[in-house]
Parts: structure tokens; C-alpha cells; sequence
């Protein structure tokens, strides 16, 4: 017979040593256990819900009036001061409290006249930057927000003056406040709703081409107040 190889049988024995080892049951059942840890908390880790949600993206509708000045006993202007509106905004919280974020609005309203003959069908969009403070109230089952910012406002009335069609169109720059408060439906999912002001002027307005520098009365506001409700998506 050939000898046996020293260095396979030495292979071998090395190779089943864990067969051997009195040990080994007490080993496995460890290891089992420390993956089974491992998991559950991987697991934990995925649906456990952050201290904070850092992403918030609102959609509101709601109603708005217009405050700048109007003619006494002119149903035209009071007409064109009201009516519904619209507004969208995403914000990034860099902490639990304080946030960055940017916002539009749009506020839609007609109204017309006889003397002179006009006919307007208004739109005015706000788009703008802003800075934002919330602070969980009511045992945490709310968020109380309020911002300041600043940005863009646009004006566009498509409408008739004395069946002549014609589009004014202007703009300015524009400063924002809000302050709401969101409750809490569901984990992620808020319903809100927010008070904001807008503020802003046209000083120069265009129409068909043709630009009109506006002074003194006849300068236009833009300032408005809206009251809106909506639902509020956190992550």
C-alpha cells in the first residue's frame, strides 16, 4: 500500500475541526442569533419614522381679496379685488424647525362693465423664494408654520375695452408672509390650512406692444390676502 499523505490527512483534519469542536452547536446558534439581530434591526431601521421629515410639498386651494384701494359704488373693481386661487410650494427643512422652500400662486378673477364698455379676465402669479419656521404643537399631532419671502408677481388681464381685444400685461417684485397649521391624518400626510399676504405694485403695465409708465392713483396694487386649504405631503 502507498503511504498515506501527511499533508492531505493534515488538510482533512483541518477541514472537519469544526465538526469536531464540542463548541461548534453553541457557535452556530450565536451566529443564527446575531444574524436574526442584524435583520430585525435592518428591517426596524427601514419603517422606524425619522425625528424630523425634511421634505414638505403642499398643494392648497382657497379664496383671496385684493386690498388696494377701489372707486366707491363700482361693482366693476370690487368684482376684479375677489376670487379663487391656487398655490403649490415645496420646502427643505435644514433642521427640525427652520427650512428653506419656494412658492406659487395663482389668483383668478372677471369681472365687466358697460360705460366705458370692458370686459377683463385676470390672472396674477406669484413665484417666489422663502424662509420658514414650524413647531410641533398639540402633543405633536400638529405643526404650526409660518415664513417670510420674497419673489416675482405677474400680471395678465385679457379682456376687451371697448370691443377692441387687448392684453395687459406687468409685473414687480413682491414680498410674501404666511403662517398655518397642519394636522395630522396619517404618517407622511397632513391636511393644512395657511393665512399668506402678498404684497406688491405695477408702476408700468403693457398693452399689445404698447408700454404705459402708471403714476401717482394710478399705480395698480397687487397686495392680497388668501385663505386656503389644502393637504400636505412630508418625507
Amino acid at each position: 500500500m502507498r503511504p498515506e499523505n501527511s499533508k492531505t490527512s493534515y488538510l482533512y483534519k483541518e477541514l472537519n475541526v469544526w465538526s469536531k469542536d464540542p463548541l461548534q452547536p453553541m457557535i452556530k446558534k450565536y451566529l443564527l442569533l446575531t444574524i436574526a439581530l442584524v435583520y430585525c434591526c435592518l428591517s426596524h431601521a427601514q419603517i422606524f419614522e425619522p425625528d424630523y421629515s425634511k421634505l414638505r410639498l403642499a398643494v392648497s386651494g382657497g379664496y383671496a381679496y385684493r386690498l388696494g384701494k377701489k372707486p366707491d359704488n363700482a361693482s366693476y373693481f370690487r368684482d376684479i379685488s375677489r376670487g379663487p386661487v391656487f398655490n403649490a410650494g415645496l420646502i427643505y427643512f435644514l433642521s427640525r424647525k427652520h427650512g428653506v422652500g419656494i412658492d406659487y400662486s395663482l389668483f383668478s378673477t372677471a369681472a365687466s362693465m358697460t360705460s366705458p364698455s370692458l370686459i377683463s379676465n385676470i390672472k396674477i402669479n406669484y413665484t417666489g423664494a422663502s424662509y420658514r419656521f414650524r413647531q410641533p404643537v398639540l402633543n405633536e399631532k400638529a405643526e404650526w408654520l409660518c415664513g417670510i419671502g420674497a419673489g416675482y408677481i405677474g400680471y395678465r388681464d385679457q379682456g376687451w375695452i371697448n370691443s377692441i381685444e387687448g392684453t395687459i400685461k406687468g409685473g414687480s417684485v413682491a414680498s410674501f408672509m404666511t403662517t398655518g397649521i397642519d394636522i395630522k391624518i396619517s404618517r407622511g400626510l397632513s391636511a393644512g390650512i395657511d393665512v399668506n399676504l402678498y404684497s406688491g405694485s405695477l408702476s408700468r403695465v403693457t398693452r399689445n406692444g404698447a408700454t404705459t409708465q402708471l403714476e401717482g392713483n394710478n399705480i395698480e396694487s397687487l397686495t392680497r390676502v388668501e385663505g386656503l386649504a389644502g393637504l400636505r405631503y412630508n418625507f
